[in-house]
């Protein structure tokens, strides 16, 4: 039921209370074990009603995500939902939100690095934040499922997602770039660049890979 333009509104929502100092941010705690890792972000929007927390824990078998939401005044239990997908589609909306207000809205064309969960949410945010987008080029390591993800998402959005050939294929004339990846390098060339061109970012939360 969660999509991509409710998504957007609702973080482009809560982040407008916040610059406006209605809602309180909680910096992102963490409990390290050596085989797992609870992971706590909460934060509150009084104006809007509610207050809660997301919990999840880390391991090698994969994540396990949590979101409680409060009533803001009554302090009763509203809801526990599973917040897989939903912090998928959080985080992508966050990068769909800059590129709202920061990208040039004619953007034509996007150049996304990664093929994974979470850049499946930042390509869904972009289609539906800049309309006028008409093509995203994708780089991923491994072609099978740079291809897969492709087709999925362009089966999705409606839009043209095709594989991109290089690094440097995918930055060439793209009007806005994502980069959604574990690399702890650098991932083009400045110079590839289109002047004007707009980058989201996103990666590591934490300086221990």
């Amino acid at each position: 039921v969660l999509t991509a333009e409710i998504a957007l509104e609702a973080v482009e929502s809560a982040h407008r209370d916040l610059a406006l100092g209605l809602a309180l941010d909680t910096p992102r705690q963490r409990s390290r074990l050596p085989q797992t890792v609870l992971h706590i972000l909460q934060g509150a929007l009084p104006a809007q009603g509610v207050i809660g927390y997301k919990a999840y824990t880390s391991n090698k078998s994969g994540n396990r995500f949590l979101v409680h939401l409060f009533d803001a005044l009554t302090g009763q239990l509203q809801a526990i939902i599973e917040a897989d997908r939903l912090g998928m589609m959080r985080t992508g909306a966050a990068s769909g939100v800059a590129a709202k207000w920061l990208a040039r809205p004619d953007s034509r064309v996007a150049g996304v690095f990664g093929t994974g969960w979470q850049a499946e949410g930042h390509v869904l945010a972009s289609c539906a934040a800049l309309p006028a987008l008409e093509l995203v080029k994708v780089y991923g390591r491994n072609p099978e499922k740079q291809a897969s993800f492709c087709a999925r998402l362009a089966e999705l959005t409606g839009r043209r997602v095709l594989a991109a050939a290089s690094a440097e294929a995918t930055v060439r004339d793209s009007d806005l770039i994502g980069t959604v990846t574990t690399s702890a390098k650098p991932l083009f060339d400045a110079e590839w660049l289109k002047a004007g061109a707009h980058i989201n970012a996103a990666g590591s939360n934490a300086l221990i890979r």
